[in-house]
C-alpha cells in the first residue's frame, strides 16, 4: 500500500490479482471509499504473474511496480484530483522476477532488484512524463530489495 503525499489517496497493490486500487481516503472517519482497480499488466499478456512493490515518485504525479512473470515496471500517471490512475506504460526489468523497487530520494532513479538473475535495473526517471529509461545495471547476489538511508 502507498499513500499520495495529499494525504486524500491510498494505493494498494494486488500481489496475485496484478491490479492497483484507488482509494479516496477520509482521515475524519479513517474510511477507504474504492475509486478505482486497474491492471498492472499489457491488455495482451496472458501467463502468470505477481506482483511486488508500489511506489509514488516524489513529485506525486507519478505511480510505479513490479511485475513478477511480466518481469517489468509499470508506469502510472496520477490524475492530480481524482487520484486516478492511467496506464503511461511498461518497461523491462532487464532480468527476471523483480522484487524490491525503490526511488531514490532526489526522483532521479528508479532502482529495480530482479531477484532470478542477480541484478539491479537502475532507470532515469523523466521528470516530465515519467517514463523510464535504463542507466545501468548491477550485478549483486539475490537482490530482493531496495531501500535508501541517511549516511552516518
Amino acid at each position: 500500500m502507498a499513500f499520495h503525499s495529499d494525504g486524500e489517496h491510498a494505493y494498494v497493490l494486488s500481489e496475485l490479482a496484478s491490479s492497483v486500487t484507488v482509494f479516496d481516503y477520509d482521515s475524519t472517519r479513517a474510511a477507504f471509499i474504492w475509486k478505482q482497480t486497474i491492471s498492472t499488466l499489457p491488455p495482451n499478456f496472458n501467463r502468470a504473474n505477481t506482483t511486488a512493490e508500489i511506489r509514488i515518485h516524489p513529485n506525486g504525479r507519478f505511480l510505479y511496480n513490479t511485475n513478477r512473470g511480466h518481469n517489468s515496471v509499470t508506469m502510472f500517471g496520477i490524475e492530480p484530483k481524482t487520484g486516478e490512475l492511467e496506464v503511461i506504460g511498461w518497461e523491462s526489468t532487464r532480468g527476471e522476477w523483480p522484487r524490491g523497487m525503490n526511488i531514490d530520494p532526489s526522483g532521479t532513479f528508479l532502482y529495480a532488484a530482479n531477484q532470478n538473475t542477480d541484478n539491479i535495473a537502475v532507470f532515469r526517471i523523466h521528470q516530465g512524463s515519467g517514463r523510464l529509461r535504463l542507466s545501468t545495471i548491477v550485478n549483486t547476489p539475490t537482490p530482493v530489495d531496495v531501500e535508501f538511508g541517511a549516511l552516518a
